[in-house]
């Protein structure tokens, strides 16, 4: 089968490029200089040329609470064109799998336990709407397309906190793992103390990015794949506890200095990923503190490449 991934100089496209290698198919990876995703035109040569069997749509505008408090409708807008024209097109032109990736932001803070039929149940966070609101819509999308022209196995994937090597690593707009990296790598070169927003309490389910690529082409595998699969960590781990075990990675000594006064996300994050196992059978999860080691090295050591 010939694979298209999108986002190929992303968190996501980069683990998957490695994966690639060891598995039975040939695999495309584009990025914006290939194609603009929020241009139909563009969009439509992309799939016209390369006319892929299965896709794999992992661009997308992403960035941390911060930026997306400041810039709703840049994630809104960005985020809807990319996944509605990728979308389109890939029924267009004949794809048979389509694995999107969605977030776990989708769901309302009013939901205790994430369960794939709950996405639409209540408002988002109020920090994260407009982001929330376009990763929603690929299910709508994708669901009226199934009952429209007929497709199947067409997939939003509901991903929770990916990070990992490649990151978005600006300080302003990164997700907290990889603005963390960041924020520490600055700390330690300037023996200054560590700034993280909140007070470090809410608990998320982490997942390494290597760790999503090789379930993604499990589940691209399967003979039936179901609208809306959620794919997250095996557990719950403070943000206090992640900035401590960064800490440690990186060897950096100073203290910790909490800024309650800013926004920190709902409290709490938990998944039933019970689909998931059922659909690829048991998952080997890469240790947090080896994934966290790894992680950081990675950007100290590509420091003048890095996104930051």
């Amino acid at each position: 089968m010939k694979i298209l991934v999108t986002g190929k100089n992303g968190l996501i496209g980069t683990a998957l490029l490695h994966a690639s290698k060891s598995i039975p198919h040939q695999v495309v990876f584009v990025g914006r200089e290939e194609a603009d995703l929020t241009k139909d035109h563009e969009v439509e040569f992309l799939f016209r040329i390369i006319k892929p069997d299965w896709v794999i749509h992992t661009a997308a505008k992403v960035g941390g609470i911060s930026d997306q408090i400041e810039k709703p409708a840049d994630y809104f807008y960005d985020n809807t064109l990319m996944n509605a024209l990728t979308i389109h097109n890939a029924w267009k032109w004949g794809v048979k799998k389509f694995l999107a990736i969605s977030s776990a932001c989708v769901f309302s803070p009013d939901v205790s336990v994430f369960k794939e039929d709950l996405i639409h149940d209540g408002s988002p966070h109020s920090t994260q709407f407009a982001y929330a609101a376009a990763k929603r819509n690929i299910d709508i999308q994708i669901h009226a397309y199934k009952k429209q022209h007929l497709i199947q196995n067409y997939c939003s994937i509901i991903l929770g906190n990916a990070f990992g090597k490649s990151d978005n690593y600006q300080l302003n707009s990164a997700y907290l793992i990889p603005s963390l990296i960041h924020k520490i790598f600055v700390a330690k070169k300037s023996d200054q103390p560590l700034k993280v927003w909140g007070d470090g309490a809410p608990k998320r389910e982490f997942i390494y990015a290597d760790d999503v690529a090789k379930i993604l082409f499990k589940i691209l595998e399967l003979d039936f794949i179901p609208e809306r699969i959620l794919v997250a960590g095996e557990r719950q781990i403070t943000i206090k506890e992640i900035a401590q075990r960064l800490c440690k990675a990186a060897d950096f000594k100073q203290e910790i200095l909490w800024e309650t006064d800013k926004p920190q996300g709902p409290a709490t994050r938990c998944s039933d990923l019970s689909l998931l196992q059922s659909l690829v059978g048991s998952i080997t999860y890469t240790q947090i503190d080896d994934a966290l080691r790894e992680s950081y090295q990675w950007f100290e050591k590509n420091y003048e490449h890095a996104r930051k």
